[in-house]
Order: structure tokens, then sequence, then C-alpha cells
């Protein structure tokens, strides 16, 4: 049965609204790499970061961007929590951080979301959290076939 004229319209309507809704949420790539590079780049100088770095989209250079993600081997969540505190780029800390990370908001209303890691799993981690899904579900097929077991538990 064909929509009369009104509902395709409000359908239509239904629809960009959606859209929209949809791309609020995400933030062109120019927008959130200066603010994130600049976080890896002051993180890298904190006492007790062994290495930094960019991770998801970012580091995939995706077009547009949802959140940012960084992965950092650092053994105290605490130097890192602070460091970010006080960055300029940075409008606010979440409090529940744990010793496998934590988040917190850029001035641009970005979520960063901060993976902490051992200095042994950095690569591994960093893989994992650059994605993509189906890039890790390729790489953990190849391990197995290779008897190497998952790259990343």
């Amino acid at each position: 049965m064909a929509l009369s004229p009104r509902k395709k319209t409000q359908e239509k309507i239904r629809t960009g609204i959606e859209a929209l809704m949809h791309h609020r949420q995400q933030k062109l790539m120019g927008y959130v790499f200066p603010p994130a590079q600049a976080v890896v780049e002051s993180l890298s100088k904190v006492d007790g970061v062994q290495q930094v770095s960019l991770a998801g989209g970012l580091r995939r250079w995706t077009e547009t961007i949802k959140d940012a993600q960084i992965v950092v081997a650092c053994k105290d969540f605490r130097k890192i929590q602070v460091a970010l505190a006080d960055m300029d780029w940075i409008s606010q800390v979440a409090e529940n951080w744990t010793d496998s990370g934590g988040s917190a908001r850029l001035v641009d209303d970005v979520e960063l979301n901060v993976k902490l890691v051992s200095p042994e799993d950095f690569g591994s981690a960093l893989i994992c959290y650059t994605g993509s899904e189906e890039h890790l579900i390729g790489l953990n097929h190849l391990a197995k076939n290779l008897n190497l077991g998952e790259i990343w538990k």
C-alpha cells in the first residue's frame, strides 16, 4: 500500500531529523585532530608515561569523528588525570578512572577516551583501539590460523 503525500512528507522529515541527530554527534577530523594531538604531545612529557598515541578514527584518518581515543603506556592513572585537568584543551575530566583508563572532554565537546596499558601491551592495544572491527576480526582469524591466539584479550 502506497503512502499518502502527507505520510511521505512526514517520513522524509523524520528521516531528515534522524540524520541530523546522527551527524550532530560527529565532528570533522580537522576540528578534533589539533586538540587531540596537543593532548598526546603533553601527555608524552608526563613523568611515568612511556608511550602515547592517537587511536581510533583519528589514527585511521576518518573524515568524521564521534569521540577521540588515545592509548597510553603508564602505570599510574592518577598522573594522567592530573595532567589532563591542567591542560587548556580539556574542559572536563571524569572522576571514575580505573587502572585501565577513563575519559575526559575536549574543549570542542568531543569525548576523549584514554586507554591505559602496560608497555608490553602497547602495540596490541594500539591495534585493537584503532580498529576497524572488520580489520580486527581478520587479524584474529589470521592469528588463530597461525596458532598465535588472539591479538588482544
